[in-house]
């Protein structure tokens, strides 16, 4: 009789445990998705957001916020200020290892939309708000990892003449070691890496190593290549009143900071340019005459700037100062641009100067050699 006793409370307590379980299961998505929208979406001040749905995979400690949107209050009629497919979080197992609570996250098909406009009501530039204070409310623990899957970011300017519409796309992205649960030694402990397109076909890539704990110690790479200028002219019209008629353009940059220091170049390199045209500036653009007269100046610098083996107008530009003060050696870009004209011409490629992007050089060099024999060939 007594063996049964227990058998019975012993099977009534799995029971139960079984049922709150279902019901732990059934509801947590449910729980979590009142939670987001009206405790940390419905207090964002000039802003709101919203999720269609949540899941949750408790075994893994996962959950998974889908359709999220935030927009600003008085601009609910244009693109959402930002909006993705899912926002996935899950507890660190590598931190869980170490005995650590962390989290790691992913963002699939994200995409963050920048708005300058003449009207208020319609300007998004995300101010006025903590993003990072409502990120963390989201989090169940401090975030150790981010990745980045196939997003977007877009600048536009409906009120500019012509009107801008930037987008850098199909960005990838992981930023990992935030907390340094790995214990490496030394400051610059977490790195990331992204790749991304702009104008549909430039590649972009940068890598960066940092201290997570300090945003004045890190080393920072960038690249952009192969870029067809004619593609940037809506944006050249609207701040320099020149466009291309054809040409292609790379940059490269590394910076480094260290105890507020800051040292590092930009190396802007163009190829093939051709700027001024009768045909597409009067005919077609019925730009003025003064306008015309400036470009066929710049076509004109540009000419002699023009290294002849390389067909590029090259410079680089060095950086240096503290973030309170960046200094720009403005005559030394000048002697750059005479350099690589008239005695040594520069490469598309790293200067090697912070050791991120190594592997990259060596595609870099590849290619400026197959230009050069084509060179030769011609």
């Amino acid at each position: 009789m007594r063996n049964y006793i227990i058998k019975r409370k012993l099977f009534i307590f799995l029971i139960s445990i079984l049922v709150i379980a279902t019901l732990l299961v059934s509801f947590t998505p449910f729980i979590i998705k009142y939670y987001v929208n009206h405790h940390i979406f419905g207090n964002m001040k000039n802003y709101t957001g919203h999720v269609d749905d949540v899941d949750t995979y408790l075994l893994r400690g996962t959950y998974v916020l889908k359709n999220m949107e935030i927009r600003k209050n008085t601009a609910k009629k244009s693109a959402p200020f930002f909006s993705t497919e899912e926002l996935n979080i899950w507890l660190s197992w590598e931190a869980l290892r170490k005995g650590k609570i962390l989290a790691e996250a992913s963002l699939v098909e994200a995409k963050l939309n920048f708005v300058q406009s003449r009207d208020s009501k319609k300007k998004q530039h995300g101010q006025g708000l903590n993003w990072l204070a409502v990120f963390e409310k989201i989090l169940p623990a401090t975030l150790h990892q981010l990745t980045v899957i196939q997003s977007e970011v877009r600048y536009a300017n409906p009120d500019a003449q012509p009107e801008i519409d930037l987008r850098v796309e199909n960005i990838n992205a992981y930023i990992e070691n935030l907390t340094n649960v790995r214990d490496l030694e030394g400051n610059r402990v977490a790195n990331g890496r992204l790749t991304a397109t702009i104008f549909k076909q430039t590649d972009i890539l940068t890598a960066a190593e940092f201290d997570p704990f300090a945003y004045d110690d890190f080393l920072f790479a960038a690249s952009i290549q192969h870029l067809d200028l004619t593609q940037t002219n809506n944006l050249m019209n609207n701040f320099f009143q020149i466009d291309f008629k054809s040409g292609s353009g790379d940059l490269f940059t590394e910076i480094s900071a260290e105890n507020r220091k800051l040292s590092g170049y930009i190396k802007p390199l163009m190829k093939d340019v051709d700027i001024a045209s009768w045909s597409q500036d009067i005919q077609e653009q019925h730009d003025n005459i003064p306008r015309f007269i400036w470009e066929n100046l710049i076509g004109f610098l540009n000419g002699i700037l023009t290294n002849p083996g390389s067909d590029k107008v090259a410079t680089q530009i060095e950086l240096s100062g503290d973030f309170d003060k960046i200094e720009v050696n403005s005559f030394g870009a000048f002697l750059g641009f005479i350099k690589n004209a008239y005695f040594s011409a520069l490469k598309s490629r790293f200067e090697g100067k912070t050791g991120l992007m190594n592997n990259a050089n060596s595609k870099d060099n590849d290619n400026d050699n197959d230009n050069d024999n084509d060179k030769k060939d011609d």
